[in-house]
This record gives structure tokens, C-alpha cells and sequence, in this order.
């Protein structure tokens, strides 16, 4: 698993071992593996940690996709009446609240 992670791969892992001790699993998932699969392999167990990984997977790769397009400043421009009030109550929205009296 360390050799994986040093790699700097970024399909997630499944560790399968011939002896399943919870120590050992323990140890996998703080090396990065996704699940730990003990033998004899049962083919839903298999079936479910490939798909659950899949899943995560593609859940990060979105995740970072939205963090790049929330990052990038998006410029919007307009010139009509109605789009300066838009502008204008968004802006308002936006100032700290004043209580008065």
C-alpha cells in the first residue's frame, strides 16, 4: 500500500489479504486503501467495493471540478435598467445588516 501512495496514484486501492486481521486492515486504510477484503472472496462482497470505490471516485473527481469552477471569478455583464437593479439589490444583500433604533 505505501509503495501505491508514494506513486501518487489516484484509482483507489482495495487490499485483498489471505489473513484478516483487523490490525491489518487497519494499517491498509491508514495507507490510503479505499476497502480490505478478506479471502475467500465472496463475488457481491468484490462486486459492491469495486462499485463503492467507483462511486468515490467519481465523487472526488466532481468535487474538484466544482472547486476549480467555483474558484475562477465568473464576470457578468449587462447594461439594461433591470440588470442594474439586479446588481444593485445583490449588492445591497450582501452589506452587513444595520439595526436601528
Amino acid at each position: 500500500m505505501k509503495g501505491v501512495a508514494e506513486e501518487g496514484a489516484t484509482a483507489p486501492a482495495i487490499m485483498i489479504s489471505g489473513h484478516g486481521a483487523i490490525a491489518d486492515a487497519v494499517e491498509a486504510t491508514r495507507a490510503g486503501a479505499f476497502d480490505f477484503l478478506e479471502k475467500p472472496l465472496g463475488r457481491d462482497r468484490v462486486l459492491l467495493a469495486v462499485k463503492n470505490a467507483t462511486e468515490q471516485g467519481a465523487l472526488r473527481r466532481e468535487n474538484e471540478r466544482l472547486r476549480e469552477l467555483v474558484g475562477i471569478p465568473q464576470k457578468m455583464i449587462g447594461s439594461s435598467p433591470a440588470w442594474a437593479r439586479a446588481v444593485e439589490q445583490a449588492t445591497l444583500a450582501r452589506a452587513p445588516m444595520r439595526v436601528c433604533c
